[in-house]
């Protein structure tokens, strides 16, 4: 999930884009896990996590896939 914590990406008079995404991909993990695929999320609750981190963590786990929502 892209933003988080102290980078809200966009924002609106209701939501911001951090907590939009994070509920995506936490939908997307739920479905992917259903059909078999073990899932790694770069955040999992409202926190920043650098791009150069999340990176890091793809290719620190061999990750065949990586999704950025």
């Amino acid at each position: 999930a892209g933003h988080g914590g102290k980078d809200p990406g966009a924002v609106g008079t209701k939501t911001q884009e951090k907590i939009l995404t994070l509920k995506a991909a936490t939908m997307l993990q739920s479905e992917l896990e259903k059909l078999g695929f073990k899932v790694y999320m770069t955040r999992s609750k409202d926190e920043y996590v650098g791009l150069y981190d999340r990176a890091a963590m793809a290719n620190d786990l061999d990750a065949t896939v990586f999704v950025s929502i």
